[in-house]
């Protein structure tokens, strides 16, 4: 008689992890997402409206500009690049176009020339310049913040008989580019002042016949 195999041993069936604890926060955002679905979706439009707005209007503020620029080019075709500086006295002596009485200061205007003309190079101011270093240049205490309008003074002991003002600017060229220096002389004369005379404190009397 035969003897019986032994009985297979048959392993346990394997363990079957328990499922993941859901997590409430992911439930709610979950929940949330799905309540607000359309509104997200509106969001999402809107947002893309504005999108082709802020285009639009980058588009128009473009076109714009182009058109300044177009507009700036035309008016440099009529009006003229500046080609100098004309300086006006507004105070002072009144002895000749240009003239101040030594110990005094005279008040002068810079324009430019021709009128009308385009002006100077954006940034760029007048500077002015004296040849008699008794004479001192300032800008004008009335109008401090005008860089067209300065002040001379003369010293008193000045004996010289005139000095140069020269005013250098830089103009704007016609392109909109930056022009070439340009300097401009005046010729200012100096009044000297004639010192009293001594005053007749008597009489006298000569017998002549």
């Amino acid at each position: 008689m035969k003897k019986k195999p032994d009985p297979v041993a048959v392993p346990p069936p394997p363990k079957v992890p328990a499922p993941p604890t859901p997590d409430p926060n992911i439930e709610k955002i979950l929940v949330i997402v799905t309540e607000n679905r359309e509104r997200m979706i509106a969001l999402a439009q809107n947002l893309d409206v504005l999108t082709d707005e802020v285009n639009e209007q980058a588009y128009r503020l473009s076109k714009i500009a182009h058109q300044s620029n177009e507009i700036l080019a035309i008016l440099r075709q009529v009006f003229p690049p500046t080609s100098g500086s004309k300086l006006t006295q507004l105070k002072g002596d009144s002895m000749g176009p240009y003239s101040i009485k030594a110990g005094g200061s005279g008040t002068f205007l810079r324009s430019n020339l021709p009128v009308g003309s385009l002006g100077l190079f954006p940034g760029t101011v007048a500077s002015y310049g004296v040849t008699d270093p008794a004479v001192q240049i300032s800008s004008d205490p009335s109008d401090p913040t005008n860089p067209d309008k300065f002040q001379a003074a003369v010293a008193g002991t000045d004996t010289a008989p005139s000095f140069d003002v020269t005013t250098s600017i830089t103009p704007v060229n016609a392109d909109g580019s930056q022009g070439t220096p340009i300097v401009n002389t005046f010729t200012v004369t100096i009044v000297q002042v004639t010192p009293p005379g001594v005053p007749t404190t008597a009489s006298d009397l000569t017998q002549t016949s």
